[in-house]
């Protein structure tokens, strides 16, 4: 879901990424044209790193219907708004030396639909040495270790992993020292090079021992264990530098099929909470300034609105159809008045009157202007483009066809209770997900909001 200055920052594009969920799947083509589905009436957005040894006047080759938009790093390059008359066309660029974040979005109208874009220099000559990532190329920081991770585990057996140093040859650091917690309820059975410290495994390093190499190390997995286990490490240098391993982070009870085999059947569904088929005691606000009583912080902005419950409780039920049958994640999207008092918010999902998932909401960002003064701080999509968390739920078995999915909120506060924006701590919905989009781990996507 990407959202800007985080990975995908589509920022000066003119994407809005921050109103609808963005799901990004890894695609390839045989051909060499994408967005070539037999649909009509839709906005594909693409997205590719590649990486240049040295600035380049380049040139962008392409084909497109309908309406085309590139951009270079966020720089907009081209635009062409119709059909291409079955002709490549062709733009000048220039790629700089380094990491280029190419974008790329097709709008689709009416009939036939198609997208092909390649690069060549101004010769028309295809380059040699360009190299391209689906996802960030790692900056090249002084140094960082990438974790390997099996795709699954299995109980009673063991999980090898692999640490890769990698080092500016330019800046390397005199001494790296590697840490790697040991999950809960594992043991080490091999430490590698490694000394068990604790309950984690660590690696000091120094002269020749500093130098790009893999370390490894395996751990005893229980049979009892159950369940996806979450991995974490840092790397120190320079005295007091610390970077978190990145890599893999996840080892999965069963390795999840990945987005390239699901790309025909991923199915994602965004549902309006206004768009209710029946409800009790819930509002939708915020469209008035003094309205507080379905907004987030209003104040005058109308920054979010949602659906919101009585103090006593209430309930909204929704209908929704599947493609294809198969687990689906249920994601709540929300926000509060004033961080929910810094209080979690119980909510139950029913799907089809049987299956039920509970959670808690908990408090989570806001916008911070008011009522502190009118300073621009976090006070617009600029600062803080998402003032609300996203919180899944759980996941249910769904088979092909229409489903009815129901939100209970339990009694917060007593109905002669005066609720305004600074006692108030019920949850405002603004937007309800499923998707069956592998990959996703419990708890996902809240950030709980410090106590201030």
């Amino acid at each position: 879901m990407p959202v800007e200055g985080e990975v995908y920052d589509f920022s000066e594009t003119g994407t809005n990424t921050s109103s609808d969920l963005m799901i990004w799947t890894p695609e390839h083509s045989s051909t060499g044209f994408f967005a070539d589905e037999p649909v009509d009436d839709f906005v594909q957005i693409y997205h590719i790193y590649v990486f240049s040894p040295e600035e380049r006047e380049a040139r962008f080759w392409f084909r497109n219907d309908d309406r085309i938009r590139a951009w270079n790093n966020g720089t907009l390059v081209f635009s062409r708004d119709n059909w291409d008359g079955g002709v490549e066309q062709s733009q000048d660029f220039a790629l700089k030396k380094g990491i280029n974040s190419l974008t790329f979005s097709l709008s689709e109208f009416d009939s036939d639909n198609y997208l092909a874009v390649r690069i060549t220099d101004r010769s028309d000559v295809e380059y040699t040495d360009l190299a391209y990532s689906f996802g960030p190329l790692l900056p090249l920081t002084d140094a960082y270790v990438s974790r390997t991770l099996p795709r699954s585990y299995d109980a009673g057996g063991t999980i090898t992993v692999t640490l890769s140093l990698r080092l500016n040859p330019n800046d390397k650091p005199s001494a790296v020292t590697v840490i790697e917690s040991v999950p809960q309820g594992l043991s080490v059975g091999d430490a590698g090079e490694g000394t068990i410290i604790g309950n984690t495994i660590q690696w000091s390093l120094g002269g020749e021992g500093v130098r790009p190499r893999d370390l490894g190390y395996a751990l005893t997995v229980p049979v009892s264990q159950r369940g996806n286990i979450p991995f974490i490490g840092h790397i120190v240098y320079g005295g007091n530098l610390i970077e978190e391993v990145v890599g893999d982070d996840v080892a999965y009870e069963e390795a999840p099929p990945s987005p390239w085999e699901m790309a025909g059947s991923i199915e994602t569904i965004e549902i309006d909470p206004g768009s209710y088929s029946a409800a009790e005691n819930v509002t939708m606000g915020g469209g008035a300034a003094s309205d507080y009583s379905g907004s987030l912080e209003d104040f005058g902005r109308g920054l979010v609105s949602g659906l919101k419950p009585s103090q006593t409780g209430g309930w909204a039920e929704y209908e929704l159809s599947v493609t294809h049958a198969g687990e689906y994640q249920i994601i709540l999207d929300y926000g509060e008045l004033w961080t929910m008092f810094h209080q979690a918010a119980d909510v139950t999902v029913t799907v089809d009157g049987s299956l039920s998932l509970q959670t808690f909401l908990f408090p989570t960002t806001h916008c911070y202007s008011y009522p502190y003064g009118s300073l621009p701080v976090y006070d617009g999509a600029a600062y803080d483009p998402e003032r609300k968390a996203k919180w899944t739920v759980g996941s249910v078995s769904l088979s092909s066809g229409s489903h009815t999915l129901r939100l209970t909120f339990p009694a917060m506060y007593p109905a002669e209770t005066v609720s305004d924006r600074f006692n108030d701590g019920r949850p405002v919905i603004t937007k309800i997900v499923v998707t069956n989009y592998p990959g996703l781990v419990l708890p996902c996507a809240a950030n709980p909001h410090h106590l201030d």
